[in-house]
Formats: structure tokens, C-alpha cells, sequence
């Protein structure tokens, strides 16, 4: 009686042990299953637009004028997150199309001013090269100026045979070099008519 009550008991414990590892197993798929039902929900509802969202924004291009963003969802009862996100990101998209054709058209406004205009004026990029001259520098040199596009103001000068270590050449250089602005400099160029 002693064996076969321990045979039971050791029976009852194999039986508890199966009931505990298939309630510990329904519990897990359970448990797996609805937390793969809400990843799926939640790509449907966030990561699919997010990558829609990501995809428009790599497609942008500053210099040219871009579709507004579109997800491909139905409309909300309430705008939600994503809608803010995608009007956002279409706000600024108009912004940056505005502020580029207020930029060309003041482009064009200085362009028109500099060419009329008895002064010269110029663009030197970060080299101090010559990238741009107003109409006024070739009325007044009777050179045009493509003469001196990618040149220096150092190098152009010593064509003409400026001393850059004296006066006025050398402050003036040592003001560039700081790239501080500067005003009244006068550089004597001499014309091919003398």
C-alpha cells in the first residue's frame, strides 16, 4: 500500500506537471498571438506611414518643387499624430517653395539694381575667388569679366602689378583673412584704353 500510494502520488505530480507546462504553453501562445496581432496593428496604423513618411522626405529635393505627401490611409474620425507629422512636413515643403521663389525674385531685383548701377559689385567664394560681376565692371574696364572668374583678388591684383605687402593692399588683405567686412577700398585697375 505504502509503494502504491507513492505510485499515485508520483502519477498526480506527472499529471500536475503536464497540466502546468500545457497551461504555461497555451498562456505563451496566447500571450504571442495577441502581442503579433498588436505589432501587426501597429505597422498598419504607424510603422507603414512612418515609412511612407521617411520615403517622401529622402524623394525631397530643395532645389525643385516637390508633390504634397500622401499616405495612403482612410481619414481619421480625429486628426491623430501622423496627420499632424504629414501636415507638418507639407507646411514646410510650401514654406521652403516660397521662400526659394522670394529668393529668385530677389535675386533678380539685385541682379537688375547691380548691373544698372555705376558701382561695381562682385561674389567671391570661400577662397576669395571671383564668382559673379555686376554689368558696371566691364562698361567701365571694357574687359569682360569672365577674365576673371576663379581668379583671387590677390592674384588679379598682382597681374596688375599691385604691391599686396604695402599699403592699402596689406590691411586690406589681413581684413579678408580675418573675413571681416570692409568698405571705401580702392583698387586702381587700368582700362585697355589706358
Amino acid at each position: 500500500t505504502l509503494f502504491a500510494g507513492a505510485a499515485q502520488l508520483t502519477l498526480l505530480q506527472r499529471d500536475v506537471f503536464n497540466s502546468a507546462v500545457l497551461v504555461f504553453a497555451s498562456s505563451a501562445l496566447a500571450i504571442f498571438l495577441v502581442a503579433l496581432f498588436a505589432l501587426l496593428l501597429f505597422h498598419h496604423w504607424v510603422i507603414r506611414h512612418l515609412g511612407a513618411i521617411a520615403t517622401y522626405l529622402r524623394r525631397v529635393d530643395a532645389q525643385t518643387s516637390t508633390a504634397p505627401l500622401k499616405l495612403a490611409r482612410r481619414a481619421p474620425t480625429r486628426p491623430d499624430e501622423i496627420d499632424a507629422l504629414a501636415a507638418a512636413i507639407d507646411a514646410l515643403r510650401v514654406q521652403a517653395r516660397d521662400a526659394r521663389a522670394e529668393l529668385r525674385r530677389s535675386e533678380t531685383r539685385f541682379r537688375d539694381f547691380a548691373d544698372s548701377s555705376s558701382d561695381w559689385l562682385w561674389e567671391t567664394d570661400a577662397e576669395h575667388r571671383y564668382t559673379w560681376f555686376s554689368g558696371a565692371m566691364e562698361r567701365e574696364l571694357g574687359r569682360p569679366p569672365a577674365i576673371y572668374i576663379g581668379k583671387t583678388r590677390m592674384e588679379v591684383a598682382r597681374d596688375g602689378g599691385a604691391d599686396l605687402s604695402a599699403e592699402p593692399w596689406k590691411s586690406h588683405l589681413e581684413t579678408l583673412a580675418r573675413r571681416e567686412p570692409f568698405r571705401d577700398f580702392i583698387d586702381h585697375r587700368v582700362s585697355p584704353n589706358g
